[in-house]
């Protein structure tokens, strides 16, 4: 569109009724409905027509704002009059404002584009002294004539199609595009369905489409195949005469060429602050796919207080996006009719830049989000066995079942914290409803860091209750009595994540405590058969209600032997041992529900050879037999002989 307000203006009609003759404002970008210039008699009397049959189509991969004005064939000042609501669209023209809703949303586009005829006005209509109606120059409501119409219709098929974390969605960009290109080259061999292999068929199934049009459909198309069968059909929906025909195109003849007492269109907009004001709304439908995206997820959908906190970002968002709309509808007319300079304009791009809905700002928070979310998903895969509960009030339930005598939790502690981000939010948008930020400029906002909560240390800690509660898991898996959960509860002394536990006949959860790691037992004394060894239990709580056991085993074994012990230093050992054999030993703390810890293991110990014994080499067994003595003097004589022998 041209600076000056003395040029013709050439416009496209985005569904807008117009009509020759009809009055325009182009500082608003309004019809002026039921005013004319001249008496329906003599505007019919002198239009010219020609027919214009022209058809094309095309393929879009893009969805941003730039390329749809681009489409719909809008310039600079009417994409500025869109972007502010200024002006209401209709038909194919509603495609403007179609978005996509999520990152992962794969989106490509067909476009129909058809004119059928062109009228305009003669120019006897424009001469001095062929107006009935000159009131309208002195009331300056309008701006420009309507002196010529393009008819003809257009029609967006909008397909979209969502794409798995698993796929690459270039690749999926690429398979629809070429799917959708099919769709005229079909049509124009005449053929109303299209033949496709089975793997195209297949990908086409998972395509949903929206339709935006000039034509009035029986139904309008949801899948591919009905896509097919609306697009062949457009051509004989506009009538055999083009009779449905819709102005796609306008030229806008200045009042002020008729009389000097006309308003004007003083100037237009810089194409610059255009832009600028196009990437603010870009920004903000950038961030409504990403909030999107984010509540979809399995985290988002198991605890509400990371939805609501999601939800109030998108919210306040919106707010301040209506709001920032409603100051562009306001200051462009201004501008263009001369009340007001660019620098309003300036002023308000640069105080969305200083407030807290600035990009940049609303980006980091939204990125701190998803690591919380990323975080909490990943201990929900692991844990995938176990039921999640969004509170541990849900749990009274189980609380109440006699069968049940212990409840774990593995307990996400810090998704209750307070967002001071959201709360400047909050206060931006009630200081900005108390006052008139057209006339007062509010104060840069200096964005404070969130505290986030995952950290490097706190990554390290939950992945510590996480091993532990897997073991816990594991350890009672026969165990009906026992029954495990995932809850979300605050709780700031255990930042991350706790293991809470709701033992039988106690009136609330307490921490599951882990016990202390053991120091290795010492090796005192070493026999062939036993070891002697000195352990020392660890420091522990009164209610921990611990078990210390020493263990010992073979080098070439795998199960542990198991002595007991008690919860005092103390010099124990171990019996029945084989001699020559290396063994192991460690010192075993058990705390509740058999979860143990055990200490290093000691260096290997041997015991030793058993003690030396005497051996019988040879035993010799004599006989000895003497002759019966007669007197006393031979018996003595026969007791010596017999004591020399034996020696």
């Amino acid at each position: 569109m041209d600076n000056t307000g003395d040029e013709t203006l050439e416009m496209a009609a985005l569904g807008r009724p117009f009509q020759l003759g009809m009055l325009y404002d182009c500082r608003k970008d309004r019809l002026i409905p039921g005013i004319t210039l001249w008496n329906p008699e003599e505007l019919q009397g002198s239009i010219n027509e020609r027919t214009q049959p022209i058809t094309e189509f095309s393929v879009s991969t893009s969805d941003s704002i730039e390329d749809k004005a681009s489409a719909l064939k809008v310039d600079a000042s009417l994409k500025a009059s869109l972007l502010g609501g200024l002006v209401q669209v209709s038909g194919a023209a509603k495609y403007f404002n179609d978005t996509k809703k999520s990152t992962r949303q794969s989106r490509v586009t067909l476009q129909y584009y058809t004119t059928t005829r062109f009228e305009n006005l003669t120019m006897n209509h424009l001469a001095k002294g062929k107006i009935s109606h000159t009131s309208v120059f002195e009331d300056k409501t309008a701006t420009h004539v309507v002196t010529a119409v393009l008819y003809g219709a257009q029609a967006y098929f909008i397909f979209d199609r969502q794409v798995s974390s698993e796929e690459k969605q270039q690749e999926i960009h690429g398979e629809m595009e070429l799917a959708i290109c099919k769709i005229p080259k079909f049509t124009m061999e005449g053929q109303g369905s299209i033949d496709l292999k089975d793997t195209e068929k297949a990908e086409v199934e998972k395509f949903e489409c929206t339709f935006h049009g000039d034509f009035h459909l029986e139904s309008n198309p949801l899948t591919y195949q009905d896509a097919v069968k609306a697009y062949s059909t457009l051509p004989e929906l506009l009538g055999d005469k083009g009779e449905n025909a819709v102005p796609v195109k306008v030229w806008l003849y200045p009042l002020i060429k008729l009389d000097s007492r006309a308003a004007k269109l003083e100037r237009n907009i810089s194409d610059y602050l255009v832009m600028s004001a196009q990437t603010v709304l870009e920004q903000f439908n950038t961030i409504e796919m990403q909030s999107n995206d984010m509540i979809k997820d399995n985290v988002t959908q198991t605890f509400p207080e990371v939805n609501e906190k999601i939800q109030q970002l998108k919210q306040s968002g919106r707010k301040y996006k209506v709001n920032f709309m409603s100051k562009l509808s306001a200051v462009l007319p201004s501008i263009r009719g001369g009340v007001q300079e660019e620098e309003s304009l300036r002023e308000i791009l640069n105080n969305h830049e200083e407030s807290p809905f600035n990009f940049k700002a609303q980006h980091a928070w939204l990125n701190s989000k998803e690591r919380e979310i990323n975080a909490v998903g990943g201990c929900l895969t692991i844990l995938t066995d176990i039921k999640s509960v969004s509170s541990v009030n849900e749990l009274d339930r189980e609380e109440l079942n006699h069968e049940t005598e212990n409840i774990v939790c593995f307990t996400f502690t810090s998704l209750h914290e307070p967002e001071p981000y959201l709360e400047d939010l909050k206060n931006y948008l009630e200081t900005q409803a108390s006052k008139n930020t057209q006339s007062s400029t509010p104060s840069k906002y200096l964005h404070q860091e969130s505290k986030q909560w995952v950290s490097s240390e706190t990554k390290l800690k939950i992945r510590m209750y996480l091993k532990v509660f897997q073991e816990l898991v594991n350890i009672n898996r026969e165990n009906k009595k026992t029954k495990f959960f995932i809850v979300s509860k605050e709780d700031q002394e255990f930042p991350g994540a706790c293991i809470l536990l709701h033992e039988n006949g106690s009136s609330k959860y307490i921490h599951f405590k882990i016990p202390a790691k053991p120091d290795v037992p010492e090796v005192c004394d070493v026999t062939h058969d036993s070891v002697t060894l000195k352990v020392v239990p660890p420091s522990s709580d009164a209610d921990q209600k611990l078990k210390y056991h020493l263990e010992y085993k073979c080098i070439n074994q795998k199960e542990w032997s198991i002595q007991s012990s008690t919860d005092k230093t103390e010099t124990l050992t171990v019996s029945g041992l084989q001699p020559n054999t290396e063994y192991e030993f460690r010192y075993t703390v058990e705390g509740k529900l058999g979860y143990s810890v055990s200490s290093d293991t000691t260096s290997k110990v041997k015991t030793t050879s058993p003690p030396a014994q005497a051996t019988v080499n040879e035993v010799a067994v004599y006989s000895l037999q003497a002759p019966e003595p007669r007197n006393r003097a031979e018996f003595l004589k026969c007791k010596s002989v017999f004591t020399e022998t034996c020696d």
